[in-house]
């Protein structure tokens, strides 16, 4: 299962976590692992280009997480617009996508 926690602090997002597989089909044909890659690594791109000095990004095999490192209106609404998105595979796809919100 892929697990995705949201961190939140005074009801804006801070943090987000991803980590694990889908395991809906085999490499290659899993369509809820092709998806989620594709909203997270949309994300990664959309966070670099639009507020690059607001988010530390770090990506290593099975693990991805983004820390907002300055609390300003972009960086809440960007990772809310992901959390959308991911909570839309969800609806679909609960026994191989989870989705955690936190507050800290």
């Amino acid at each position: 299962m892929i697990s995705v926690i949201f961190n939140k602090q005074d009801d804006k997002f801070v943090s987000m976590t991803v980590t694990g597989h889908a395991n809906f089909d085999d490499l290659g044909e899993d369509v809820v692992c092709a998806g989620v890659s594709s909203i997270i690594f949309g994300a990664l791109n959309g966070f670099d280009e639009l507020a690059k000095d607001n988010f530390d990004i770090v990506v290593t095999e099975n693990l991805i997480t983004v820390n907002v490192l300055e609390s300003v209106c972009i960086s809440d609404k960007l990772l809310s617009f992901v959390h959308l998105q991911l909570k839309t595979v969800e609806q679909q796809y609960s026994d191989n996508i989870g989705i955690t919100i936190m507050e800290v």
